[in-house]
């Protein structure tokens, strides 16, 4: 009978020690899979600021504008997240026949292609939009749609 204890006794801390290891396992994958999760989402958001600051820039100075560095850095924890937009590719362009917040007729609207990539080193994410913008210059610009590029 004694040895009957003292063998479920180790039976049930057996038992206990490996749900313990299997608790532990799901809990770390658990955290990397969050960790890379912010990691991707950031870099998402980073480049998505990309083509807000295109679109800025696109109704500020028009065709002028080629592209480049984002002149802000951003960072995520430990990581700097590193912003390049492509220089826009004009579809089209046409005149406004009117002009819906009650300025100046006649005003031109262009389209442009925007491309920005946004890359952080440290944790290797990487996220790449495209967008159409619709540009005013001088006016107002609006990001119609955009898509993740592979």
């Amino acid at each position: 009978m004694k040895g009957q204890a003292l063998f479920l006794a180790l039976l049930v801390l057996l038992t206990m020690t490996v749900m313990g290891i299997g608790l532990a396992y799901v809990a770390e994958t658990e955290y990397r899979l969050a960790v890379a999760h912010v990691r991707i989402s950031a870099a998402f958001y980073a480049a998505e600021s990309g083509l807000e600051y295109a679109a800025a820039m696109l109704t500020r100075q028009g065709d002028e504008y080629r592209g480049g560095a984002l002149p802000v850095h951003i960072t995520n924890e430990r990581d700097e997240i590193e912003v390049t937009i492509g220089a826009p590719i004009l579809l089209r362009r046409r005149a406004r026949l009117e002009d819906e917040d009650g300025g100046q007729r006649g005003a031109q609207q262009s389209v442009y292609r925007v491309v920005s990539t946004a890359v952080s080193a440290l944790s290797q994410t990487r996220a790449c939009l495209e967008a159409d913008v619709d540009v005013v210059p001088g006016k107002s610009s609006r990001i119609s749609e955009f898509k993740e590029r592979p």
